[in-house]
């Protein structure tokens, strides 16, 4: 008898933990946070330190959250200015929620947005730093995800929640592996943002398990030459923590900020000097064809090692689309360093830069 009541308690026990409510918790994403609460409502921190309010469609909202801050969840219909933030939508296979983007469909690689650039389900805002609110206003999206916190008093004025998801200083490896987790309230997509990070973490472990047993360190920088002024990659940053993964010494680690950086002309050269391979941001679109042009465009920093004896590399034109797929773009960055290690491997994201 007693081993039957006993039985019978463990069942009822089971039950309730079954019927009982999540219980509320907490994630740090950097310096991004989501809370998760037992009522089914999330309450985020954007890049600029606002609380966001995420509510279930026909559930109350808290007490005196204002309608700026607040987001129906999940949401149907999604506006941004972000290339980044776009492609992670891929992942989250939300990517059918964006109604609204800035640029034109050939700025677009992302098939789902270029075709709906064309076909008119997908509406142009213009460009970055010109946009037509009127058209933003006609779309009237659940939310508008943007890197720019200068835009949020227009968009309050126009009654849409906004989400910054940029922040003062460069986004460490950790914070761009697992973001998708602070996206994924928005649309439900919990199981999809949990596959991400996990793929992307064990390609992250392979890479250092690869680079482990490598004695030489090949010395990186990457940064990007103006012909004034020459901004970097800081320490912080994601880009230069997976040079360190994968078996690269990097030289700006000593720097910190925000990602793009402006430094002394004086720094760069020096560091340049020594190091063994550059990866810059400049690309053919922008001119910097080649390694001879990028002499020519500084001539305080021709110099520099990677830009005579050394390497230089720079992103394809759909790297800055391809946030779905950091794990490859990891791969690319760690065969880079370490081409021995990944034999017969093609670069997907990266190409090197010609002499002339």
């Amino acid at each position: 008898m007693k081993r039957i009541i006993v039985m019978a308690w463990a069942a009822l026990l089971i039950c309730l933990a079954a019927i009982a409510p999540a219980q509320a918790s907490f994630e740090a994403i950097g310096p991004f946070s989501v809370e998760s609460r037992d009522n089914g409502t999330f309450v985020l921190t954007d890049g600029i330190g606002r609380r966001i309010h995420l509510v279930p469609r026909g559930q109350k909202p808290p007490p005196g959250v204002e309608e700026k801050n607040l987001v129906r969840i999940p949401v149907k219909s999604v506006a941004t200015d972000s290339w980044r933030d776009t492609s992670l939508f891929l992942a989250l296979d939300a990517i059918d929620k964006v109604k609204a983007v800035t640029g034109k469909p050939e700025e677009w690689i992302i098939p789902q947005i270029r075709d709906g650039l064309h076909n008119g389900s997908i509406v142009s805002l213009g460009q970055r730093h010109g946009m037509d609110y009127e058209q933003l206003v006609k779309i009237k999206p659940d939310v508008f995800f943007t890197w720019d916190e200068s835009m949020i008093p227009m968009l309050d004025e126009l009654g849409i929640a906004t989400v910054v998801t940029n922040t003062d200083l460069a986004r460490d490896l950790d914070t761009q592996i697992r973001f998708v987790r602070y996206l994924a309230p928005f649309f439900g997509s919990f199981k999809q943002a949990d596959q991400y990070v996990a793929k992307v973490r064990a390609v992250l472990e392979d890479i250092k398990a690869k680079a482990n047993g490598v004695a030489a360190k090949p010395k990186v920088i990457w940064g990007d030459v103006y012909s004034k002024r020459v901004l970097v990659e800081p320490g912080n940053s994601w880009a230069a923590q997976i040079v360190q993964a994968a078996g690269g010494n990097y030289l700006f680690n000593d720097v910190a900020g925000d990602t793009c950086l402006e430094i002394a002309l004086e720094r760069f050269y020096s560091s340049g000097c020594e190091a063994d391979m550059m990866i810059t941001y400049r690309t053919p679109r922008q001119g910097m064809a080649t390694k001879a042009r990028m002499k020519a465009t500084n001539i305080t920093i021709a110099g520099i090692k990677p830009l005579s004896v050394g390497k230089v590399f720079y992103p394809l034109q759909h790297y800055s689309q391809s946030a779905d797929k950091l794990d490859e773009i990891l791969v690319d960055l760690a065969a880079m360093i370490h081409p021995e290690l990944y034999p017969g491997f093609e670069l997907r994201y990266f190409v090197e830069m010609p002499e002339d």
